[in-house]
């Protein structure tokens, strides 16, 4: 009898070679927008800047694999800020691809590999959220950004969820909208296959892996009615209420993927 082991199916190595082509072209694509924010930046505008921010994180997304998919109302006019709902990484980018904006990030962000670099050179703020006095400082800063016109963005969970409901909004960072008389728009994040784009359980090699690995993916942006307000507790729940009613409406008229929060997915 022969010992020797059977090959791979010709599926699971068609998907490696999918993973090594894909990680190639995405590190060559990091390494050139880290260039690019090195050599272009300081000289450019900030129009230009924020052109080549959203080409960039556009064709990030699109050589992972991922597909971004835009619907509901467009973004508005003057002042604004972009809240969401947090599932991945990619979450960041797939915005940026609509509008270059600046985002509130966690502090552990700008450790990633090579995109935290690039994160810190596109203007992302860090704030570190155990320290209160960090958040009090970022507030007056973050109303100021706004006032002068650059749109910001954050994810008020404060952390990532599985992408099947929205964890409580976190009411603080709405203070600078409401400090400044800006508009909130809520955008509502989904991802197909959800599995692949679930980063609870993941560190950040280990997503870019399981995305890589995917058959095909999209992301979907649904832009929702922008809000106002002068509480940012009633604001932050109306805001959270908006966003979880769409992910749970998406959710029901998906009913087949839904019935397995975690559909299978070819790795």
């Amino acid at each position: 009898m022969n010992s020797t082991a059977p090959p791979p199916p010709k599926s699971v190595e068609k998907s490696a070679v999918s993973r090594a082509v894909r990680i190639t072209r995405l590190l060559g694509h990091l390494f050139r927008g880290l260039a690019t924010t090195w050599t272009v930046f300081p000289k450019a505008d900030a129009a230009t800047r924020a052109e080549h921010v959203r080409v960039w994180s556009g064709a990030l997304v699109a050589l992972a694999g991922v597909r971004v998919r835009v619907v509901g109302e467009p973004l508005p006019e003057g002042k604004f800020v972009i809240v969401a709902n947090h599932i991945s990484w990619v979450d960041i980018f797939a915005i940026n691809s609509l509008r270059a904006v600046s985002f509130v990030a966690k502090k552990e962000l700008a450790d990633w590999p090579v995109a935290g670099r690039l994160l810190k050179n596109v203007g992302t703020l860090f704030i570190d959220r155990t320290k209160r006095r960090d958040t009090g400082r970022m507030v007056a800063i973050l109303a100021q950004h706004i006032r002068d016109g650059v749109p910001l963005a954050f994810f008020p969970e404060g952390g990532v969820s599985h992408g099947v409901g929205v964890r409580q909004f976190n009411a603080s960072l709405l203070q600078p909208a409401i400090d400044a008389d800006a508009l909130v728009v809520p955008i509502a994040i989904t991802y197909s296959p959800l599995r692949s784009f679930d980063y609870v359980h993941r560190n950040f090699l280990q997503s870019v892996w399981a995305i890589l690995g995917a058959n095909e993916g999209e992301v979907t942006l649904t832009l929702l009615p922008p809000q106002r307000g002068t509480d940012r507790r009633s604001l932050a729940k109306n805001l959270e209420n908006a966003i979880r009613s769409q992910i749970a409406a998406k959710a029901g008229a998906r009913a087949p993927e839904t019935a397995d929060h975690h559909p299978t997915v070819t790795l």
